[in-house]
C-alpha cells in the first residue's frame, strides 16, 4: 500500500472531549504494568497463540480457565488502560489488516477471514489449528459488522471491543472498502461475551510466565546453576551461554576454578579441554590459565535484550506462509533478539542484519571467553522495579571477573499514562540505581567492571518517523495518537504530537541522568571500578546521516521506538571504542594462543 507522505493534512475525526481521572498505584501495579509495556497488543496474541499449541496432550479438552484468570491473563490491561486497551488495539489493527490483504488480493473479506488467513500458518498444523479456533469464535460476527460499516474502529466499537468513540486509529482517508460475498452472515448474533467458551489449561501457563517471564531464569535447567543447555529460548541459550553439563551445578560458562578430580574437563564450558599430548599438561591451563579470561553481562530493559516485532507481520503485501514462520519461537524469546543483541550477540552476521556486539568483540581477542555471557535485559525494566538482577548467575570466589553492561533506556520516562507523574523522581531514581549495584557488588567477583549508560533522547523518534507511513498503513503520528489515546503507548513522553510534552520529558530524562555522575562521585564498592556515558542514539544518528543514509533505518519500524538490527551494530561499534579510549584495560590482553585455540577445537562447541 502506497502513500504519497507529502499529501494534505488528513480531515481527523470530530473528537469529544474526555476527563481523564488521577490515580495513583501501587508499586506492584506500576510493576505489572511495565512488564506488558512494549507493543502488548502483539506480544498477548503469540503468546496465547503459543499457549494453546504446547498444552500438555493429558489435559481434557473441557478443561475451562475460570473467569478471573481469564480476566487477570486474557484483559489485564483493561485495568491500566483506556477505551478497551489491548483488546481494542487489536481488533482494530486486525481488521484493518485483514481488509488490506483482501483489497491487495482482490479477495471478498468474508472469503479472507473464513478460508484464507489461517491458511497463512499452514507450516504448522498446530498454529493453524489454533487459527481456526479463534475465527469459529469471532468470525462471523466480526463479518455481520462489516456489512455495514467499512471503519474499523466503528466496527470494533460495535463488537463492544472499544468503549471510546475518540479513540480511532484509521482516519477517512485510509477506508479500505469491502466487498462481501452473497454467502456472508449478516446476522451479527449476541456481541457480548465473546471469549466465554475459550478453554485451555491455564496452572502450567502460571508456572512459566513466573519462571520465564517473572524471575528470568532458564526454563530448563536441571543441574540448577543458572544456564540451560537444551532448550534456545524462554530464557535458555539464545540469553546465556550454553551449559555443557546441566547434570553438574559446578560446570557452567565462566567457571575459574576446577571443581572436579579430572583435571583436563571443560569445567567453564569454553570447548576448551584434553590435555596436550607434548607438554602433558591440561589445554585449559596452557592455552587459558595466564589469560585472564572475563565475562560480559548486560543489565538493562528492551533496548538491552534487543526488542523487535518483524514488519512483514504487520504489511499485508508481505504475507505468506513463510511470513509467519517462527512466530511461536519470537513470543517465547519475548520478542527479543538477545543473540544478535549490542552487548551479548553471537549469531552470524549477514548482509541485510549485521550482527556485532561487545561480546562478540571479546571473543576475538581472547578465544578463552567463549560461551561466558549473558543478557539479563528484560522489557519494561526500570531503576525501581529491576528484579531481574536477581537472575545473574556468577559466584565471587569461583568464577572469572566480569563486564557489566548497565543500561536503563527508557522506562523510568516510559508508560503509556497522559501524564508526568508517573516518571520516576530523580531521588528515587538515584536509590534505585545504588541498589541495583550494590546487588551486584554482593554477587560480582573482584576486578570487574560497570559500564553505566544514561537514558536516551527519545525526542529524535518522532523528529524522523512523524509523517512516515507505519507498515499497518496510516502514519506514525496517527498510530502514536491512537495508542496514546488507549493509554497503550510504550512511551507518551516521547511517541507524542505535542511537542511540550517531548521537551518536558527531556528535562525529566536530564534531571535522572545527572545522577549517575552523582553516583560516580558518592558511592564506593568493593568488586568493581565503573563509569558513565550518555546513551549515543544522536551521536550515531548524527554520523549515519552524515553518510547520506536514511535515519529511519536505525528504528524498528514496527513499534517505532526501539533500535534497529542496523543500530545494534553500531552502538557495539561506538561501545568498544569507547572502552578501548578510556579504559583498555578492562579488555586484557590478546591471548596468543587464539589461534592454537582455533585449530584444536574449531568453533568450541558452537552456541
Amino acid at each position: 500500500k502506497k502513500k504519497n507522505t507529502n499529501q494534505k493534512k488528513k480531515p481527523q475525526k470530530k473528537k469529544k472531549k474526555k476527563q481523564t481521572k488521577e490515580r495513583r498505584e501501587t508499586k506492584e501495579e506500576k510493576d505489572k504494568e511495565r512488564k506488558m509495556t512494549p507493543l502488548r497488543l502483539l506480544l498477548l496474541i503469540t503468546l496465547t497463540i503459543s499457549v494453546i499449541c504446547y498444552q500438555p496432550a493429558d489435559w481434557p479438552s473441557s478443561n475451562t480457565i475460570p473467569q478471573h484468570i481469564i480476566e487477570q491473563y486474557t484483559h489485564s490491561t483493561l485495568q491500566h488502560s483506556h477505551g478497551g486497551g489491548t483488546t481494542c488495539a487489536v481488533c482494530t489493527v486486525g481488521i484493518f489488516l485483514i481488509q488490506q490483504y483482501a483489497q491487495l488480493r482482490k479477495l471478498d473479506v468474508d472469503d479472507v477471514i473464513k478460508n484464507k488467513f489461517c491458511k497463512l500458518f499452514d507450516y504448522d498444523s498446530q498454529m493453524m489449528d489454533t487459527c481456526m479456533a479463534l475465527e469459529n469464535i469471532i468470525g462471523d460476527k466480526v463479518i455481520a459488522t462489516l456489512v455495514n460499516t467499512v471503519d474499523p474502529d466503528e466496527a470494533c466499537q460495535k463488537l463492544k471491543l472499544c468503549t471510546d468513540g475518540t479513540c480511532d486509529l484509521v482516519q477517512p482517508d485510509d477506508y479500505v472498502y469491502n466487498t462481501l460475498s452473497d454467502y456472508a452472515d449478516r446476522d451479527v448474533g449476541n456481541i457480548n461475551n465473546l471469549f466465554q467458551d475459550v478453554s485451555t489449561p491455564f496452572q502450567w501457563i502460571k508456572d512459566l510466565i513466573n519462571r520465564v517471564f517473572d524471575q528470568h531464569l532458564p526454563l530448563m535447567d536441571i543441574d540448577g546453576d543458572k544456564f540451560g543447555s537444551k532448550v534456545e529460548q524462554l530464557r535458555g541459550r539464545h540469553w546465556r551461554g550454553r551449559d555443557c553439563d546441566d547434570l553438574n551445578a559446578h560446570v557452567y560458562p565462566g567457571r575459574k576454578v576446577q571443581p572436579l578430580e579430572v583435571i583436563d574437563t571443560d569445567y567453564n564450558c569454553n570447548g576448551i579441554r584434553g590435555t596436550n599430548p607434548e607438554t602433558k599438561k591440561p589445554y585449559k591451563e596452557e592455552l587459558c590459565a595466564d589469560s585472564k579470561p572475563i565475562g560480559v553481562a548486560v543489565f538493562g530493559d528492551s533496548v538491552g535484550a534487543h526488542f523487535e516485532i518483524p514488519p512483514q507481520w504487520f504489511n499485508v503485501s508481505e504475507w505468506s506462509p513463510t511470513a509467519f514462520e517462527g512466530i511461536i519461537g519470537k513470543a517465547l524469546d519475548e520478542l527479543d533478539l538477545p543473540y544478535k543483541s549490542a552487548f551479548t550477540g553471537f549469531a552470524e552476521s549477514t548482509p541485510g542484519s549485521p550482527v556485532r556486539s561487545f561480546y562478540k568483540r571479546m571473543v576475538e581477542r581472547n578465544r578463552c571467553n567463549h560461551r561466558d555471557f549473558q543478557n539479563l535485559g528484560v522489557n519494561g525494566a526500570a531503576s525501581d522495579n529491576f528484579d531481574n538482577v536477581k537472575a545473574f548467575a556468577r559466584d565471587a570466589k569461583n568464577d572469572y571477573p566480569v563486564i557489566v553492561g548497565l543500561e536503563l533506556v527508557g522506562n523510568d520516562v516510559c508508560n503509556g499514562h497522559p501524564d508526568f507523574s508517573h516518571m520516576t523522581t530523580p531521588e528515587n531514581f538515584y536509590n534505585g540505581i545504588v541498589k541495583i549495584l550494590r546487588y551486584i557488588d554482593s554477587v560480582i567477583p573482584a576486578g570487574s567492571h560497570v559500564m553505566m549508560l544514561g537514558l536516551a533522547d527519545g525526542r529524535v523518534l518522532y523528529d524522523t518517523l512523524h509523517n512516515r507511513i507505519h507498515p499497518v498503513g496510516v502514519t506514525y503520528s496517527d498510530l502514536y495518537n491512537y495508542l496514546n489515546c488507549l493509554q497503550l503507548s510504550p512511551c507518551w513522553g516521547w511517541m507524542n504530537s505535542d511537542e511540550n510534552v517531548r521537551n518536558k520529558t527531556f528535562e525529566i530524562m536530564t534531571q535522572l541522568n545527572a545522577q549517575y555522575p552523582k553516583i560516580l562521585a558518592n558511592e564506593k564498592f568493593n568488586n568493581f571500578d565503573m563509569l558513565y556515558y550518555q546513551f549515543p542514539i544522536k551521536e550515531i544518528m548524527s554520523e549515519w546521516e552524515a553518510e547520506g543514509k536514511d535515519p529511519a533505518l536505525l528504528i524498528e519500524p514496527v513499534d517505532g521506538f526501539h533500535p534497529s538490527q542496523i543500530a545494534n551494530a553500531l552502538f557495539a561499534d561506538w561501545i568498544w571504542e569507547k572502552i578501548q579510549q578510556d579504559k583498555p584495560d578492562w579488555l586484557g590482553e590478546e591471548n596468543p594462543h587464539n589461534e592454537t585455540i582455533l585449530k584444536e577445537f574449531g568453533n568450541q562447541g558452537g552456541y
